[in-house]
């Protein structure tokens, strides 16, 4: 995990994973180097064009992906190099992109543990916590006023999933 910000990392080091800082270090060259899959997602248009040297995210020929909305690889590279291209986040190349009625949820669940945990952060230790009772059936009473149509039995062969 490779982040700005000191306190994510922290937090992301807590739960046991390699955390990096996004300057051009020499720890940093070397996780690249010796990388597989790079996944972005920074939300900032170019940025790895502008922070990294390319050859550092070429070197191991990784699997470059772009999980945001804009192109972050930036113009140091091209279409190709990044799987699907470099301007439409990897879910939007698929056949059916994930519909907003299946996003929504998760996002809901995550703004709502975040502001739970901005009220109380004393109450919520590191690590990952299920969603109180009362918050998930808030997210399903009101996804479900949303779609009241909803097939629920159906969505796995509609995600393609069976």
């Amino acid at each position: 995990m490779v982040d700005a910000s000191l306190s994510a990392r922290q937090r992301a080091a807590a739960e046991g994973f390699v955390a990096l800082d996004c300057a051009p270090r020499a720890e940093l060259q070397a996780a690249l180097t010796a990388a597989d899959i790079v996944i972005s997602v920074t939300g900032q248009p170019g940025l790895h064009s502008r922070l990294l040297p390319p050859a550092w995210l070429r070197a191991s020929r990784p699997v470059l992906v772009s999980l945001g909305a804009e192109d972050e690889f930036g113009p140091a590279f091209v279409e190709d190099e990044v799987l699907g291209g470099t301007r439409v986040p990897l879910n939007f190349h698929l056949a059916q992109p994930t519909l907003n009625r299946y996003v929504d949820p998760p996002l809901a669940a995550h703004v709502i543990a975040l502001e739970a945990w901005a009220r109380q952060p004393e109450a919520y230790a590191p690590g990952i916590h299920a969603l109180p009772p009362e918050m998930d059936r808030w997210i399903l009473t009101e996804w479900r006023r949303a779609w009241p149509d909803e097939d629920l039995e159906g969505i796995g062969e509609e995600l393609v999933l069976e």
